[in-house]
């Protein structure tokens, strides 16, 4: 829609499943809450004032206020809009704090990015409020999608060439990274956690360990890439996270597998451990579908499956060794797909090499 923005730092961002038009925005520390809402309408003649109004009209019939509303005009990037600050009162009789900002990206499209928390903190976030605003920007939707139609092509024009003698010179064997945390009372950096990687090209049974080469079937036999990853971190409690990860994906690219289990073991304050919590997310895919199994404690068993992007789609195994894949980055910017386990979606990602310096990005 030709819109972007810098949320504030340390905030988690998250899309509605229940509306394909709004974005949530929530600090880590839950001190405010904001919202991104798209607006599309049929209406030639609606304007950012008309919608303004809309906007109070709708907050007070929702909540009472407490005060006045404050309308502003002002310019973002050179473009008209309208802040709305108001106090409104909860129904269990807490005054909030709401910022509104209200923008007309595009024809009949129109934005109200909105932030709201307690009275208590409202000077605060009114600054990273103010903030965030000023870092509005509008471009031409359609220049948008040719950009990302360009830095797709870019990814595509390198993976549509990947062959196994591509992969090979590209693979580390093996790979260690360790964790460290700032020690409060020593000031010294403590060891915490650790991950190994290893890459290789093997052939697909290799994803079941315990079986002998023997017995692998035909299927089993197809040569692939393969990576794997085991991980441990300790948190500050003591808790222990592990983390078994295996990505195989054929030399064609056309089929992949790949697994992530997890284990949470708890401490308690007598230094015990308790029986651990775990779950596992498990993918297969054939062409441009992919199945996924989610298992998490106290749910039930969750199915899905979705469609592969034709183009500029990255395999698990291969977000491993995307740097070294996209070598020696001719092209300013990639863009790339990719299936998100923490998410449980479809991502759109963009690589940027940084302008007169080669440094990837």
């Amino acid at each position: 829609i030709g819109f972007s923005v810098h949320f504030p730092l340390a905030c988690r961002v998250t899309k509605q499943p229940q509306s394909a038009r709004r974005i949530m925005v929530q600090s880590n520390d839950s001190t405010w809450v904001g919202t991104v809402d798209v607006d599309l309408t049929t209406d030639l003649e609606l304007t950012i004032k008309d919608v303004a109004v809309k906007t109070i009209n709708s907050i007070n019939k929702t909540y009472p206020v407490t005060g006045q509303i404050v309308v502003t005009e002002q310019l973002i990037d050179k473009q008209d809009s309208r802040r709305i600050e108001v106090t409104v009162k909860l129904p269990n009789n807490v005054d909030e704090y709401r910022l509104y900002t209200i923008v007309n990206p595009s024809p009949q499209t129109f934005l109200v990015y909105t932030m709201w928390c307690s009275v208590e903190n409202s000077a605060n976030v009114k600054k990273l409020y103010d903030e965030s605003v000023k870092s509005i920007r509008f471009s031409n939707p359609e220049d948008i999608r040719n950009q990302r139609l360009l830095a797709i092509t870019a990814t595509d024009d390198v993976i549509s060439k990947i062959n196994p003698q591509t992969y090979s010179p590209l693979l580390i064997a093996q790979r260690w990274f360790r964790i460290y945390r700032k020690n409060q009372e020593t000031s010294e950096d403590q060891e915490v956690g650790y991950y190994r990687i290893e890459e290789a090209i093997a052939p697909r049974g290799r994803l079941t360990p315990t079986r002998r080469v023997e017995n692998y079937s035909v299927l089993e036999r197809e040569e692939g890439l393969l990576i794997s990853l085991v991980a441990r971190h300790v948190q500050p409690n003591g808790s222990i996270y592990d983390v078994e990860s295996t990505s195989w994906s054929s030399m064609d690219r056309k089929s992949e597998v790949w697994s992530i289990r997890a284990a949470m073991y708890p401490r308690l304050q007598d230094g015990t451990y308790i029986k651990p919590s775990r779950s596992a997310m498990t993918g297969s895919r054939q062409g441009n579908r992919m199945d996924i199994s989610l298992e998490v404690p106290s749910a039930p068993l969750r199915n899905f499956s979705i469609q592969i992007p034709t183009k500029a789609y990255l395999t698990q195994a291969e977000r491993y060794i995307l740097y070294r894949l996209l070598k020696p980055w001719s092209k300013i910017t990639y863009g790339m797909y990719y299936f998100d386990p923490t998410l449980s979606k479809l991502i759109y990602r963009v690589d940027k090499i940084q302008a007169g310096e080669g440094q990837y990005q």
